[in-house]
């Protein structure tokens, strides 16, 4: 076998596959959970606040980019011959460097604007957003081709380029937000000579700009979902940051640090159940029920077992990995532990729907769970500060989940709507 059989995605069994992917996402969210650990341990609350602000940023900037580059890529074109995937590269990378850097226009002239602690770190974050969304978008693109293995290279690279990017204000004791997010994101970035030497290939701005044309109707509803989605939690941050202190913000940040590594396996699933939704399309609408209802029981499970043990491990243990304020918000990992099981049940809905590439009911789903949100969270942190962000997140998962789940088997009964 050649060396480019083997990488072609026909030519690597499915089990490899999986088992790569998951590897990919977990190498993915651990320079994720680097970053907001190393933050959660040497930045005062209201730093860490700022930091909270600017990652918010960064993950709204993200989902909007893989929206338009991922998600679309993986749905219109898992599963295409090898042959195709160096002009699907250049351009799925060129849409996402046009992408990154308008987004860094944009988000630099908000930091210059409000200034305080929070606009040097929003400055800093500009400078490497096109990087880091281009390395992003190149992830999906490996995926997408079956080369699980050189997408998990590209994030090990990055991994391995956290340790001296982060030594360098640790050993100087300049640690700040700014520095924080410069370091993670330069080393991000980094790891981008890597994918240009695995693909040969380089990002094409034009060819981005027909894959967007192509694909307008989609991509228009998938950023959408995106924004009132995955957004709307992103957004909440800044409303709390700014209605009630920067040092709400930073315990939310904290619990959430704390439950971030169910996301590793959340994140690389949804990847792995949404190819195999997309399989499973024309095949039944009973088999392809199964499917989504095995995910999100899964993963459910999964937000169960990791809640669990973070509470049952002696506090001074937990204190040790994420600093003294770990007792503080002991009780709000409890609850937001619930949300977690709500929104892995509510992701298996979510990869059928998107499965069925039935974009107008996932866009309606989100447009119908985004304000819940909002609305009980927001509630919640005026009756019973962040506890009560944590009640309102578990409330607003139990509606979201209805929602998804109500749409999904309308969607398998009726038929998905054009996309």
């Amino acid at each position: 076998m050649s060396a480019e059989q083997a990488l072609s995605g026909e030519e690597v069994r499915p089990g490899r596959q999986r088992v790569f992917t998951l590897l990919d996402q977990g190498l993915s969210s651990v320079t994720n959970f680097a970053l907001s650990l190393v933050a959660a341990r040497e930045l005062a609350p209201t730093e860490l606040g700022a930091f909270a602000v600017a990652v918010a940023t960064y993950l709204i900037m993200l989902g909007l980019v893989r929206a338009a580059c991922g998600e679309t890529l993986l749905v219109r074109h898992a599963g295409a011959p090898a042959g195709d995937w160096p002009v699907l590269t250049r351009a799925v990378t060129g849409l996402a460097a046009a992408g990154g850097c308008l987004a860094a226009v944009l988000v630099a002239a908000v930091g210059l604007v409000i200034g305080g602690r929070v606009g040097p770190a929003l400055v800093v974050l500009a400078l490497t957003l096109p990087g880091l969304l281009v390395q992003d978008a190149w992830r999906y693109c490996l995926l997408g081709a079956g080369r699980a293995g050189a997408a998990s290279a590209l994030d090990g690279v990055w991994v391995v380029l956290l340790v001296p990017a982060f030594a360098v204000p640790l050993v100087a004791d300049r640690v700040s937000a700014p520095s924080l997010l410069l370091a993670w994101g330069v080393a991000g970035a980094a790891s981008l000579p890597l994918a240009v030497l695995l693909d040969r290939v380089r990002p094409d701005v034009v060819l981005g700009w027909r894959f967007l044309r192509e694909n307008q109707q989609l991509i228009r509803r998938y950023c959408l979902e995106s924004l009132t989605g995955f957004g709307a939690y992103q957004v909440l941050v800044y409303g709390l940051a700014a209605q009630f202190g920067l040092a709400l913000a930073g315990a939310l940040r904290l619990a959430l640090t704390a439950l971030s590594p169910v996301n590793v396996l959340f994140q690389g699933a949804y990847t792995i159940a949404t190819v195999r939704s997309v399989q499973l399309r024309g095949q039944g609408a009973g088999r392809h029920l199964r499917w989504s209802v095995t995910v999100g029981a899964t993963l459910a499970a999964v937000a169960v077992l990791w809640t669990g043990v973070l509470l049952l491990l002696p506090a001074g243990v937990v204190s040790a990995v994420l600093g003294p304020e770990w007792p503080e918000v002991r009780g709000v990992v409890a609850v937001l532990g619930l949300w977690l099981v709500a929104i892995g049940v509510q992701s298996g809905a979510a990869t059928g729907l998107h499965g069925l590439v039935d974009s107008r009911r996932s866009l309606a789903a989100q447009l119908m769970s985004a304000p819940a949100l909002l609305v009980l969270a927001w509630a919640g942190a005026a009756v019973a500060g962040v506890l009560g962000v944590a009640v309102g997140y578990v409330a607003a998962g139990l509606v979201s989940g209805v929602v998804w789940w109500s749409l999904y088997r309308r969607s398998l009964r009726l038929g998905p709507t054009a996309a």
